[in-house]
């Protein structure tokens, strides 16, 4: 006799909008979720208009350790617009769109992972292996535990904005 043939695997019902893997748009929604609220907010809280390119306008730095500075961070993950340019040029990104700013948040997310590691974020993610990722991607994104703005939250207040599929027992983020 044959073995049964094993059941087709389920298709996934959602396909994210930039590809990027469900523990990628999780990070990516825990780290926007405390640096900022839209794809078109600027450092401080202001709004830019168009998703053309990044804004490039700097804005004073009016607390915290680098007061008296500026910043161009702009959009959902808050880039620099040193760290778009690059990320924008590797990915051939054309615009600063929502899709656009999400490719290269993760891709960004996944090089400073790997450099700082020497391992690949989206296994470690798969892992349960979040308070190492927020420590690796805290001087990218410093409102991230250890970070230099993470005003008082810890990991797990990180490690609670995630959302991943169940874990088996005992296994956790």
């Amino acid at each position: 006799t044959t073995a049964p043939t094993p059941p087709p695997e389920t298709p996934k019902l959602y396909v994210d909008p930039a590809g990027l893997p469900e523990e990628g748009r999780a990070l990516l929604t825990a780290i926007a979720g405390d640096e900022s609220p839209d794809y078109n907010v600027m450092y401080g809280g202001g709004r830019f208009n168009g998703y053309a390119d990044h804004p490039r306008i700097p804005v004073p730095i009016r607390s915290g350790p680098n007061v008296g500075k500026t910043s161009t961070a702009a959009g959902k993950y808050q880039f620099i617009e040193g760290t778009w340019d690059a990320q924008a040029q590797k990915q051939g990104l054309k615009d600063f769109t929502p899709i656009s700013q999400d490719k290269a948040a993760w891709g960004e997310a996944q090089d400073v992972y790997k450099a700082k590691t020497g391992r690949d974020l989206t296994e470690d993610l798969k892992a349960g292996k979040i308070n190492e990722a927020a420590r690796a991607l805290a001087g990218t994104w410093t409102s991230l535990p250890g970070g230099i703005e993470q005003g008082g939250r810890g990991g797990e207040h990180f490690a609670s904005q995630l959302s991943f599929p169940p874990r088996p027992a005992g296994q956790s983020l």
